[in-house]
């Protein structure tokens, strides 16, 4: 039962005589006007949480910085629309707050929602030292069970939520990864069709089988790992720095010295070790 307070609406009318083409005639033109899927992707990025001003805090400084991170990666022709409350801005005694991300239909969000996946991720490790320190500096001080085994419960939501980003990230990064080396063998292909028959006697068939296969599956995996791996470490560093600094200001600033001396360390050994091009 479906209740309603325009049951002469097209929807209605085509759910209820589960007429498929009236309702696809009416929507469609409504969607391509509005931007919407079928005429573009979209990602729906949720928060949620108690505290109804930290929830709208985070997500507007989400909002910022992923509005930031398509800005400079993929240009204008993305939509990061503005942090707002959902429909059913509070469930089950949590405030919930959503942002949208809009891209074209060639576009893929996975190469956006990797490096955030990867931040939130870090961030959530990264409580778990102050965590720790409360547990240390207070409940063991004060002898309070209660207090270290409220401690030890957020520090296995911690791990839940962390473990879940993580997973999360993988997967986005495995299908950004994979979308690309698709879209470079597609262009591939499509550009060895335009070579004449000198030339590809000349750079030889197991050459432009070679690039099409093994060479389009190392960038596949470089990327991967790039996504993967190698994202994470500037959040955990700069995330360190900055919660050493709300720990202990003078010990902090052992960090701001031997962060850039051991950034120069490895990408001198990167440098001095890779192989002549």
């Amino acid at each position: 039962m479906v209740q309603t307070y325009e049951a002469d609406d097209v929807a209605i009318r085509a759910a209820a005589t589960y007429n498929r083409g009236m309702f696809l005639r009416a929507e469609l033109p409504k969607r391509k006007l509005l931007g919407y899927p079928p005429y573009v992707r979209m990602a729906n990025v949720l928060l949620w949480g108690a505290d109804e001003h930290a929830v709208a805090t985070e997500a507007e400084l989400l909002h910022a910085q992923l509005a930031e991170l398509v800005r400079n990666e993929v240009g204008e022709r993305w939509q990061v629309l503005p942090a707002v409350p959902c429909v059913l801005a509070k469930l089950r005694g949590a405030y919930r707050w959503h942002i949208v991300v809009k891209c074209p239909l060639e576009g893929d969000l996975s190469g956006v929602l990797a490096p955030l996946f990867k931040m939130l991720e870090a961030t959530f490790d990264l409580f778990v030292p102050l965590v720790m320190a409360d547990i240390v500096n207070v409940g063991i001080a004060a002898h309070d069970f209660h207090y270290i085994l409220v401690r030890c419960g957020i520090l296995l939501l911690l791990a839940i939520i962390g473990l879940t980003c993580s997973l999360t990230a993988q997967y986005f990064s495995a299908k950004a990864a994979v979308g690309y080396s698709t879209g470079l063998r597609h262009a591939l292909f499509e550009h060895i069709q335009t070579l004449s028959f000198s030339e590809m006697d000349t750079m030889g068939t197991s050459t432009l089988i070679t690039r099409m296969t093994s060479d389009v599956n190392q960038v596949q995996s470089g990327l991967n790992l790039f996504l993967r791996l190698f994202l994470r470490s500037p959040f955990v560093v700069i995330g360190a720095m900055i919660m050493a600094f709300t720990v202990n200001f003078r010990a902090a600033l052992i960090f701001v010295v031997a962060i850039p001396l051991l950034s120069i360390v490895v990408f001198g050994v990167m440098v001095i070790t890779r192989p002549p091009g």
